[in-house]
């Protein structure tokens, strides 16, 4: 999400933390909660947020435990982290599958561990496939079952997804034929300030997916010449962007670039990255329009050896795996990445007058992490600030509320501590007022920032090595 700079009033005390004294922690166990891989003992790795043993199969895991392919390493799969519902959904880019385990999602079988097969849009190994090579639906493996369970969540179709109708206010949509594997065809009218059309739910139960390590949506359609719909990916109805689409009257394969929507909603394009639960074929919602669609394909593909790198809204996977985004806040500043973005670093630039914020924001992956039991953040930067005494904002961003704050820059590439304890000040978003910061909520920390500070007129250029949290 946005975070609106703060409204400062009075004299502002400029403060700088030197790194000093810290001792090393003590390394931590599978299951426990790390930040970076030297966090854990031995060889263990840091994968959404706790030690996990890594491994090439599931024979290299303890009993019980799967061996799962992630963004970064192979890992065996905590029992916590096995099961899934609508109600327990799944960590990191893992999706609750029909049998309600979490899997890793694949096009083809280069996604999975080597003793994995790719079915159904996820991995799963030979032996926990039914009679028909196909995952049992909510773990029942029952043909009578599968009926129910997948008109819960909409009927299979096109791309492995559940399909179902959809509408809001006095609009309109109905099948032209019934949903099957290879189609699905509707139509759907709808006044302006409403929609209909078809909605695909990306697992069974519907769960989060991250679509963000694809640069490309794939549909094959047959849409009426100059007739608009639009694609859209959204998360349970609540965020998400749309594409607008043009019919070409034949039978097209029209090419979505994940990292240009037409708009999203709400309109924040950094606070969204693509995990969601359904996609969205329909009527535009601002128009009155008629529309017919039928969908014969629908995939996601990876096209370039950078894709994941650059997402939507500038989105980059950065510092800490972390999802990286640039931040405008006002109307007369300027901000731009600086050379590639990888784990190693990101880097930003840019230029805010008084009154307007500039910088970077991270969304943390997997979101929330607990603070309350560390007490530095700790990064390695090479910062340089012209104008505006030198100095830039660092800030934790909570649910409703940020901490904030100032940093002296140092020369070249530097170590920094801040003690967390400490805020100049704290701001909360409910209310859009200065909060004590005695009520801070540390355990539920979802974003971090970088930027110039929002009331001196300064030009700021940060290239971010690493940041962890101690004690």
């Amino acid at each position: 999400m946005f975070v609106s700079w703060l409204r400062l009033v009075g004299l502002m005390v400029v403060s700088a933390w030197l790194a000093s004294g810290c001792t090393s922690a003590k390394k931590i166990d599978v299951g426990g909660t790390c930040i970076l891989n030297s966090d854990c003992n031995g060889s263990l790795v840091c994968t959404w947020g706790k030690c996990h043993d890594a491994c090439h199969t599931s024979a290299d895991c303890p009993t019980g435990q799967s061996c799962v392919n992630t963004d970064d390493a192979s890992i065996c799969q905590l029992p916590a982290e096995g099961e899934c519902s609508a109600a327990l959904p799944c960590g990191g880019t893992l999706v609750c599958a029909s049998d309600q385990h979490c899997r890793t999602p694949c096009q083809s079988r280069t996604a999975c561990t080597i003793e994995q097969v790719c079915v159904s849009g996820v991995c799963a190994a030979p032996a926990e496939l039914d009679p028909n090579s196909q995952l049992p639906v909510s773990g029942s493996g029952s043909a009578a079952d599968a009926g129910v369970d997948a008109q819960a969540c909409g009927d299979p179709g096109p791309g492995g997804l559940f399909w179902s109708l959809s509408k809001s206010g006095a609009a309109q949509a109905s099948w032209t034929v019934p949903v099957s594997q290879n189609e699905i065809h509707l139509s759907a009218s709808n006044p302006a300030q409403s929609s209909s059309g078809a909605a695909g739910s990306l697992s069974c139960p519907p769960s989060s997916t991250d679509l963000s390590h694809y640069d490309e949506a794939v549909l094959e359609a047959i849409v009426p010449l100059g007739q608009r719909f639009d694609f859209g990916i959204n998360s349970s109805g609540q965020a998400g962007c749309n594409w607008a689409l043009t019919g070409t009257g034949s039978v097209a394969t029209y090419v979505i670039p994940l990292a240009a929507p037409t708009n999203c909603w709400p309109c924040d394009l950094c606070g969204y990255s693509l995990l969601a639960t359904h996609v969205w074929i329909g009527t535009d919602w601002n128009t009155s329009s008629s529309i017919d669609v039928r969908v014969t394909a629908l995939s996601f593909r990876t096209t370039t050896a950078a894709a994941g790198a650059i997402g939507v809204g500038g989105m980059r996977v950065g510092v800490n795996g972390w999802h990286w985004c640039l931040y405008e806040d006002g109307t007369g500043g300027m901000v731009n990445w600086v050379g590639a973005s990888s784990t190693a670093g990101v880097r930003v630039s840019g230029t805010g007058p008084t009154s307007d914020g500039v910088g970077m924001i991270a969304s943390i992956q997997p979101a929330p992490i607990d603070l309350s039991t560390l007490r530095y953040a700790v990064f390695d930067a090479a910062a340089v600030v012209t104008g505006g005494q030198g100095v830039f904002d660092f800030r934790l961003v909570a649910s409703t509320s940020t901490a904030s704050y100032m940093v002296t820059a140092q020369p070249g590439l530097a170590t920094y501590t801040v003690d967390l304890r400490t805020p100049l000040e704290c701001f909360d978003t409910t209310v859009s007022a200065l909060v004590s910061c005695s009520a801070f909520n540390y355990t539920n920390i979802t974003e971090v920032m970088f930027g110039d500070v929002w009331f001196l007129s300064s030009s700021v250029d940060i290239d971010l090595r690493s940041l962890r949290f101690t004690n």
